[in-house]
């Protein structure tokens, strides 16, 4: 895979927030400046499958699902800081 450029990052952080707002999940683009890393966050219920965004699936994104309270999850993907 070729080596992706800050604002290809970037159009792939807000294209993926777009990804799971329009399909109505609340979703959050964070942009941690002291991290220098681009984080999506997505919270659901469990009782909902999340569709996979594969505009995510680079293998240097980092990404985990946590259950927070007693009925949602949190599906969180960060873009590192050699790729902004």
């Amino acid at each position: 895979m070729k080596q992706l450029l800050p604002a290809d990052k970037k159009a792939l952080a807000m294209a993926a927030w777009l990804f799971y707002a329009e399909r109505g999940f609340g979703a959050q683009l964070l942009h941690h400046h002291d991290a220098e890393e681009i984080e999506i966050v997505v919270t659901y219920e469990d009782t909902q499958e999340l569709p996979t965004c594969p505009l995510l699936q680079h293998p240097s994104f980092k990404s985990d699902v946590v259950r927070i309270g007693y009925s949602d999850k949190m599906y969180r993907c960060t873009i590192p800081e050699a790729f902004i």
